[in-house]
């Protein structure tokens, strides 16, 4: 189950890129008519759900408090890229907290991973550690590499799969 885990961190990680390395950082804050979920946005979120599940495995990461409020889960996208890191600085922090969770991972006892968690809104549909990394690392994920798709497609920009 941990090679799993590890295997789709590892894989997202690259898909992530994918669908943002070519993405002019100019526009990384670009919102085409109804699609407001930026790709700065987009990043700063999945590495903000990263660092969440580290601190469900009990080794906080080193990413800024003050990176909570821009992309949270219910968090308003804006256009204006003074309100976000640097594209360089998304993505390069987004490695790290991705690699910090694979190590992480690696280190987890089965125990732990299936213990509850502590997002009560998510509870009933995954009570246990293992089931809320799996369901991010898959559905959360997918969700967001979709709406990353979107956003390229309206800006004509080439499909990644």
């Amino acid at each position: 189950m941990k090679d799993m885990l590890l295997a789709l961190n590892k894989v997202n990680a690259g898909f992530l890129h994918r669908l943002t390395d070519d993405i002019p950082a100019d526009k990384f804050c670009f919102q085409p008519v109804n699609l407001p979920n930026h790709p700065a946005w987009q990043v700063g979120h999945l590495t903000m759900v990263r660092s969440g599940a580290a601190r469900m495995l009990g080794k906080p990461t080193d990413i800024s408090d003050q990176w909570i409020e821009p992309f949270k889960r219910g968090s308003t996208p804006v256009a204006d890229p003074s309100k976000y890191p640097s594209k360089e600085e998304l993505l390069a922090t987004f490695d790290r907290a991705q690699s910090h969770l694979a190590a992480l991972l690696q280190e987890t006892d089965f125990a732990t991973l299936d213990r509850p968690h502590p997002l009560e809104f998510m509870l009933k549909a995954h009570p246990t550690l293992r089931q809320l990394l799996t369901n991010m690392l898959t559905t959360h994920d997918g969700l967001h590499f979709g709406q990353l798709s979107d956003w390229r497609r309206a800006n004509g920009l080439p499909r990644v799969i």
